[in-house]
């Protein structure tokens, strides 16, 4: 009988231990779950306040302005730095052509283009 006396308390301590751990087990990931959710309700919070300093600023107007200007400067610089406008005599061009040939000569130092642009 001492036999049996004996192991009970062993058994005990075992399938406590055990349940400590399922225990701890458990808090563990219900503290994770809930640092997932604390996380996905600040980027929520955080998308939530930059939604509203956007719409405040109008930044989607602002950055249609930038995307039109930003066409145009590259219409410019496509015609400053291509050859097209300063191969054509001189009697041919336009005015616009002249000006843009002048100032694409002056970008590349072309000086006989410079010099043939320019007007006394």
């Amino acid at each position: 009988m001492n036999k049996k006396v004996k192991n009970a308390p062993e058994e005990e301590t075992e399938e406590t231990t055990e349940e400590e751990a399922v225990e701890e087990e458990t808090e563990e990931a219900t503290e994770e779950e809930a640092g997932k959710e604390s996380e996905k309700d600040e980027e929520a919070a955080i998308d939530d306040v930059a939604e509203k300093i956007s719409k405040a600023l109008d930044l989607d107007a602002l950055k249609e302005k930038i995307d039109s200007l930003v066409g145009r400067e590259a219409e410019v610089a496509k015609k400053i730095f291509s050859q097209a406008d300063v191969k054509k005599d001189k009697a041919d061009m336009t005015k616009d052509e002249k000006i843009v040939g002048f100032f694409q000569a002056l970008v590349t130092n072309d000086v006989p283009a410079i010099k043939a642009l320019s007007e006394g």
